[in-house]
């Protein structure tokens, strides 16, 4: 994903949400009502209400810059949290290049 950059917020607000597996939504741009209406939960059952808690950390994604291409968020305690995390999960994109296969780029003149 050498074309991905890490994007990572200041401290803020979001919206998480358990319902079988974690969404993050940033406060500043959803409602809680709205996030219950993408996971058609019920603000009257006891149940979903649960499922949306209101939590506040460093969101953390990769971002195609000029395209609308992105991962989801995360939401970490810290901004080294998230920087790390985003390092587990996607690696560092500049390490494969050295890697190149030494035929591929004979062939392709590279």
């Amino acid at each position: 994903m050498a074309f991905m950059n890490y994007e990572i917020t200041g401290k803020q607000p979001w919206w998480q949400v358990e319902d079988g597996e974690t969404s993050f939504y940033p406060c500043a741009y959803f409602t809680r009502s709205e996030v219950e209406k993408l996971h058609d939960l019920d603000s009257g059952a006891t149940d979903d209400i649960e499922k949306v808690n209101r939590i506040e950390g460093y969101g953390a994604r990769l971002s195609a810059p000029g395209y609308l291409d992105c991962t989801e968020w995360g939401v970490y305690e810290s901004r080294a949290a998230a920087k790390a995390a985003l390092d587990e999960m996607y690696g560092d994109d500049e390490a494969d290049e050295a890697d190149d296969d030494p035929a591929c780029e004979a062939a392709l003149g590279c």
